[in-house]
């Protein structure tokens, strides 16, 4: 897969970026992958990171099993999450207005959150989802559904983005060696929230500068602008909140810890 100067390639904000000291995974939906690109590229022309600054080219957003053996062997691997509850949201919210994907297919609108959770939570036939999301990289047959396993779709595109064994870990895995291995499997090495982006960045990068974060992406009840308790209370019932915890609990476990 090609790699040019990130100065060159400005619509690929899903690709992976490559530099002598880091990998930046920077492929997971909705969790800051564009101001994340943009804030690496500010740092880099101001002379803050010494050496080539690459992007890999890639149309769709791209997991770390991409990645040569060689670059895995780089001591930081970086890579962005967001907190489940307004990750959802944004995510549903984004492909509505966009027309796009199965969630538009028999779908009223933003008024069927509950109804969408649900179906992403519970129902998402995984071979389907990821034929249909990127069926050049990702043929049917590479997927199958494991019912041993019982996480969120949110946990596991993180497994497929940030685990150079995600394929594995999705087909034949269960629920109990997930958490039970997680730690040991988990090839990123800095996990950062997007909510805390630029210092999370400027910590794992050792970055001292004033240069500022482009604006997060702001649309109509993507979170960005909103806090989390405003999120959960406006979109968020008892139930629902019960079922992100449980097939998404890995997230409260690791990173969001209340």
């Amino acid at each position: 897969m090609k790699k040019i100067d990130i100065r060159n390639n400005p619509d690929y904000s899903s690709g992976i970026v490559v530099h002598k000291d880091f990998l930046y995974i920077n492929g997971l939906q909705r969790c800051g992958t564009t101001s994340t690109r943009e804030y690496l590229l500010d740092i880099y022309s101001k002379n803050l990171l010494e050496g080539e600054l690459l992007q890999y080219v890639a149309r769709y957003h791209m997991p770390i099993r991409f990645c040569t053996e060689i670059e895995l062997k780089t001591k930081k691997i970086l890579a962005n999450i967001r907190n489940p509850f307004s990750f959802y949201v944004s995510y549903v919210n984004y492909h509505i207005s966009q027309k796009s994907g199965f969630i538009n297919n028999g779908y009223g609108g933003f008024k069927d959150f509950k109804k969408i959770l649900y179906d992403l939570l519970f129902k998402t036939n995984w071979s389907d989802f990821m034929s249909e999301f990127d069926g050049a990289r990702y043929p049917k047959k590479d997927w199958k559904n494991n019912d041993k396993l019982n996480i969120g779709f949110y946990t596991k595109r993180y497994i497929n983005m940030f685990f150079k064994d995600g394929i594995n870990i999705l087909n034949n895995w269960n629920t109990e060696e997930f958490f039970k291995y997680h730690d040991k499997k988990l090839t990123v090495t800095n996990i950062i929230c997007m909510e805390n982006l630029k210092n999370g960045i400027d910590n794992a990068l050792k970055i001292n500068d004033n240069v500022a974060i482009h604006q997060l992406n702001q649309s109509p009840f993507n979170g960005a602008s909103k806090s989390l308790k405003y999120i959960i209370h406006e979109k968020y019932d008892k139930e629902m909140i019960d079922w992100v915890y449980e097939k998404d609990k890995i997230f409260f476990e690791k990173y969001y810890r209340s």
